[in-house]
């Protein structure tokens, strides 16, 4: 990670755009773990060294692209659906989405579809696809909630000098912090209520035993190991990419999270 981010943007940018091209190609199941490091890496790399600070828009729109397909539901309708891959092929590409998703940055836009590919993995019983899409649901929380560190970005620290400004690079050990806005967490809070809610629907049925003094019927679990297999591999997925909300740090403007690190990374120097 430190080798790509101490490259030039250009440099940067013309990695992250090889490596998607080369990840949107056949599937390479015996190098899953190689291939989703170098994603992680060069896609942050990219964002750090971009204007707006994202390199979403070099993979996810291709990835997305080669995951769903429109789905005719009725005559004026149509629905997305996961396309007709063979099952390494679908794991491939959800695995390559969920390491670009942790460090990509501008993930609001993509954030419907993405959810959809997640649901959609879920949706599935074979037990490798609905685990990746476990990885895609943790590396999306992550990538919304987790802050992070960035070394040799080059930024230019302006100082004032007999009331002129100077510019001066700054030192490309210096350690620079990644915070998440309130529009991320905020977005964040909504995709675990939503995959919470369907972990319940997804796992309680109807026992049809009535409720005393209501008209609707109790609700049980369903006796499906494979079900109660997916359920936890979804909240297992929430648990550990939404440890930050979780954890209560939601709480905290994002101006004090800020300063505590500062004071943190000052203190360890």
């Amino acid at each position: 990670e430190n080798l790509f981010a101490a490259v030039p943007p250009g440099v940067a940018h013309s990695a992250a755009e090889r490596v998607s091209t080369q990840i949107s190609g056949s599937a390479s199941l015996n190098a899953i773990k190689f291939y989703g490091a170098l994603v992680r890496s060069v896609a942050g790399a990219a964002a750090s060294s971009s204007p707006n600070k994202s390199s979403a828009a070099i993979f996810i729109p291709r990835l997305l692209d080669q995951l769903l397909v429109d789905a005719r539901t009725s005559v004026d309708e149509r629905d997305l659906e996961l396309a007709p891959l063979s099952e390494d092929e679908l794991v491939w590409r959800l695995r390559m989405l969920a390491q670009v998703c942790r460090v990509c940055g501008s993930l609001e836009s993509y954030n419907g579809r993405i959810s959809k590919v997640i649901s959609l993995a879920f949706g599935r019983s074979e037990r490798p696809i609905y685990k990746a899409g476990g990885r895609l649901l943790r590396g999306l929380l992550e990538g919304l909630t987790s802050i992070q560190s960035t070394f040799g970005e080059e930024l230019s620290a302006v100082h004032m000098c007999d009331d002129h400004p100077v510019s001066q690079k700054e030192d490309p050990s210096d350690v620079h912090w990644k915070i998440p806005s309130p529009n991320e967490w905020k977005l964040a809070e909504s995709i675990i209520c939503r995959f919470l809610n369907d972990a319940e629907e997804l796992c309680l049925c109807e026992s049809g035993k009535p409720i005393t003094g209501a008209s609707a019927t109790q609700r049980e679990i369903k006796l499906d190991r494979d079900v109660l297999f997916r359920v936890l591999r979804m909240l297992h997925a929430v648990q550990r990419g939404g440890r930050w909300i979780m954890a209560g740090v939601i709480s905290e403007p994002c101006a004090v999270l800020e300063t505590d690190m500062e004071g943190l990374t000052a203190s360890n120097t």
